[in-house]
């Protein structure tokens, strides 16, 4: 009987091309779920952090309070399915959806502001200048109408978007510290393995 070694030498050359490729592939796929993990770790940090301070200073809304502007949750959510339960998932879900709720709400009172103020400098160009026409040459500027408009006059803010980013930051329930979070966690810190198992 004749051993045929080009056949057998090619089988162990396309077994070894197969597993090298399915190796990069699991690892790349890995490595892809790993990043997805930290990106959700940060954007719930950010987010429960200034969650907390809109608590403490009961919905004070500044020109750079923002609780989750962006996210990529809707977009990775799918890498976390069969490491995540349908509990922890939900959790999350809703974490993002009451995330979102306040951060449109924020972004309304904000641009409320923005306007308002835009409106309030225009009328007071306006004062201005027909203050100046009106005023004897003699009359120094100061006498007209003062800079202390645009800055002491308050600015109205709408009281309907800022109830309600409260409420829904109060009723919304972190996550960080919960099996997800756990799971999360060691979904980021999985490269760490990785590396001490491949050298």
């Amino acid at each position: 009987m004749t051993f045929d070694w080009n056949i057998t030498t090619e089988s162990i050359v396309t077994f070894a091309v197969g597993a090298v490729a399915f190796s990069t592939y699991f690892l790349q796929k890995k490595d892809e779920k790993r990043k997805a993990a930290i990106i959700a770790l940060s954007e719930i940090r950010q987010a429960e952090s200034a969650i907390s301070t809109l608590r403490e200073k009961r919905g004070e809304i500044g020109d750079f309070t923002s609780v989750l502007p962006k996210s990529r949750w809707q977009e990775n959510k799918h890498l976390f399915a069969a490491e995540l339960d349908r509990d922890e998932l939900d959790a999350l879900n809703k974490f993002y959806q009451s995330c979102a709720l306040v951060e449109e709400k924020i972004s309304f009172v904000k641009k409320s502001k923005e306007i308002a103020l835009e409106e309030k400098f225009r009328i007071h160009q306006k004062m201005r200048a027909e203050a100046y026409e009106s005023a004897p040459p003699s009359t120094p500027p100061s006498f007209l109408i003062s800079e202390n408009y645009l800055r002491d006059s308050v600015i109205a803010q709408p009281n309907k978007p800022i109830a309600d980013a409260i409420k829904y930051s109060e009723t919304l329930s972190f996550v960080l510290n919960t099996t997800a979070g756990a799971k999360l966690k060691k979904m980021a810190e999985s490269k760490i393995f990785l590396f001490r198992l491949f050298g």
